[in-house]
């Protein structure tokens, strides 16, 4: 079963919580549309889209978790 993890956005500082599991890569998407993540591969223009929506919550701005010794951190990183 996989945990439940709290982050801070490095981007506009609101926590988010995500599951152990859903991370892959490390990208993510700091946003969700009627409570469904956004592609963690969104481009810019499609985050500037979503931030224009009434349904979306966060920012929409790309984040790298990152695993540490103790945990895991968030990192602000670029589109790609």
């Amino acid at each position: 079963m996989s945990s439940l993890l709290t982050f801070v956005c490095p981007h506009c500082e609101h926590k988010f919580v995500m599951e152990e599991s859903e991370i892959a890569c490390g990208i993510v998407r700091h946003g969700a549309i009627n409570d469904n993540p956004i592609n963690p591969h969104a481009s810019k223009e499609e985050c500037e889209k979503y931030l224009k929506m009434p349904n979306v919550r966060g920012c929409c701005k790309p984040v790298k978790i990152v695993k540490k010794e103790d945990g895991y951190i968030a990192e602000v990183c670029d589109y790609i």
